[in-house]
């Protein structure tokens, strides 16, 4: 054998140090401060909204962002209005919350939203006595 036992151990621990140090680099990155990207708002548009419910509830409230934008007490079962809103491509949603007299047997709600290309968007909560129910409606749906 040829040179020192001691001196081939120290030209391999420096061999492994020297190539450990890209391997660190790669797997521990700075963190990079990165801005939040801006919310994008759509544009305000004209949304139809229409309530169809199995029986006229003693009231209703359709909530938009957490916000009550039509309410009514004793309203007909079929009940339509429009709305000025923003409707992304990533959908809208509307918490219906409607009330009946107690003792009614189970009920229900049709939200129908028309927007954009015409075609209407139909969800439908149920519940006995009240429903309280957030609905999704996307674009491509």
């Amino acid at each position: 054998m040829r040179g020192s036992p001691l001196l081939r151990t120290v030209i391999v621990i420096l061999i492994l140090i020297l190539a450990s140090i890209p391997i660190w680099k790669l797997t521990h990155k700075a963190k990079a401060v990165v801005a939040a990207p801006e919310a994008v708002h759509a544009a305000k548009t004209g949304v139809r909204v229409d309530l169809s419910f199995v029986r006229s509830p003693l009231e209703f409230q359709l909530l938009h962002l957490g916000k009550v934008i039509w309410e009514e007490k004793s309203p007909p079962e079929m009940i339509g209005k429009n709305f000025e809103m923003e409707f992304p491509k990533e959908g809208v949603d509307l918490e219906i919350k409607a009330a009946w007299t107690s003792g009614t047997p189970v009920a229900a709600v049709r939200v129908s939203i028309t927007h954009g290309n015409g075609n209407p968007i139909q969800k439908s909560a149920w519940g006995t006595g009240s429903v309280d129910e957030v609905l999704t409606f996307c674009e491509s749906e």
